[in-house]
């Protein structure tokens, strides 16, 4: 048990490193493209951020298939570790080159037809996220490679490749931002930090494998698609609703208090990094064949008190922020409506900060089809809901339904894990 212990908390140290860098390096760029870009260039260039953010965040369910199968005894030799870990990339590549597809089919639609995209910009925006696109292919392929890293509890290595994806997801843009304002620029900018990111992960991975270990495995990637099926399905509605409502909000509000709401949420959101690196360190010992109960039981009471301090110090400096900075960063007229939305925001972020860890335990016990079913539920709900809520209530409604419906999830989440902690 002790060993365990001394594990999680130095894997936990290492996660919670790993993911608060690269929100660091997040709360460090906003305000920097925000001075370098206007205020529609900001707003568009947040949509390309969030649109990689989605799925640097979201892993077409990769990422949990490696956590889950990557602890079991089939897996645990050199053959069977490289065997998953191709047979997983093969099935990422072919999801990914549909995904970039179409994706770059649908940008025209989404520039022309939904986002409300200042005429003199529409064609520039087009090229920019059918260039972002791209960019799906390499973050599909990273979640691959951090899932088997962190199935394995290889953590030191994950996060280190996880800073070094995640600080360059914000530097680059800013860099490219400094020479041009241009929305391609920007994009290629991107696409950039997400193939040399890739590149590290190849390193830091395959250096584990000899050439005679890297072989695809057709049952393998059966038992991958079958997983990953329902995991995509419930991580596609879980990630949309915190990393890209706001692509859905961009249809019903003006660009500023779009960029108004889409500032809050990135500056928000940042934190949740930090609970979800707490919680993932444990996926590890909840998929695990050979589970130690009281080790276990003991661990989970640690995560959910680290949790709590971590969430209540959270809540502290983003109040800080939203009365002593807001006031110096924006204009005067802006201050009201960015201190309400911040106040609806964060209590949507303490309730997604305390769902983290019962995602990751259903997650772990190969519960992705009864997750899939509570996000659709709750996807179909929104959908009913929600644009009556914004066509009513505007950007202030848009806040109160992104946390109203964490606080539905948080419910349900929680209920369902203490139920089967109960079998």
């Amino acid at each position: 048990m002790k060993c365990m212990k001394d594990s999680v908390n130095a894997n936990t140290l290492w996660s919670l490193f790993g993911g608060g860098v690269p929100a660091l390096a997040g709360l460090a760029a906003i305000p920097l493209l925000v001075h370098l870009l206007n205020v529609e260039r900001f707003a568009l260039v947040s949509l390309l951020l969030s649109f990689n953010l989605f799925f640097f965040v979201y892993d077409v369910g990769l990422t949990r298939t490696m956590h889950f199968m990557a602890p079991k005894k089939v897996y645990l030799t050199m053959e069977g570790a490289g065997r998953l870990v191709t047979s997983c990339l093969f099935v990422g590549l072919l999801i990914g080159l549909v995904l970039t597809l179409f994706f770059s089919w649908v940008s025209p639609l989404l520039v022309l037809n939904w986002l409300n995209v200042d005429t003199s910009m529409r064609q520039e925006a087009i090229p920019a996220f059918q260039i972002t696109s791209v960019g799906i292919m390499p973050a599909l392929l990273i979640n691959v490679l951090k899932g088997n890293l962190e199935g394995r509890q290889l953590f030191r290595s994950a996060n280190i490749c996880k800073i070094i994806s995640g600080v360059s997801l914000f530097i680059f843009p800013v860099i490219a931002a400094c020479y041009s304002d241009k929305l391609f620029v920007i994009a290629w900018a991107i696409l950039i930090s997400r193939v040399l990111s890739f590149l590290v992960y190849v390193k830091l991975t395959f250096s584990r494998f000899s050439l005679a270990h890297i072989r695809m495995h057709w049952g393998d990637s059966r038992k991958i698609i079958r997983y990953t099926f329902w995991a995509g399905i419930s991580g596609f509605f879980a990630t949309l609703f915190i990393y890209g409502d706001r692509f859905i909000v961009a249809g019903y509000i003006d660009t500023t208090s779009l960029a108004i709401y889409i500032t809050s949420q990135d500056v928000l959101i940042r934190y949740l990094l930090v609970p979800w690196s707490i919680a993932i360190v444990l996926a590890p010992f909840f998929a695990s064949e050979n589970l130690d109960a009281i080790a276990f039981t003991k661990a989970y009471s640690t995560a959910i008190i680290n949790i709590s301090i971590l969430t209540l110090g959270f809540v502290c400096v983003a109040i800080s922020l939203l009365f002593f900075a807001v006031p110096i960063w924006l204009n005067a007229d802006l201050v009201s409506i960015t201190r309400q939305l911040g106040s609806i925001l964060m209590i949507g972020v303490v309730f997604a900060a305390f769902s983290q860890l019962p995602l990751i335990y259903l997650y772990a016990k190969g519960q992705a089809k009864l997750l899939s079913a509570i996000f659709i539920g709750e996807g179909f709900l929104y959908l009913l809901i929600a644009p009556f809520i914004f066509d009513e209530f505007g950007v202030i409604g848009a806040a109160c339904v992104w946390s109203v419906r964490l606080f539905l999830e948080l419910m349900l989440l929680s209920y369902f894990s203490h139920r089967l902690l109960r079998l």
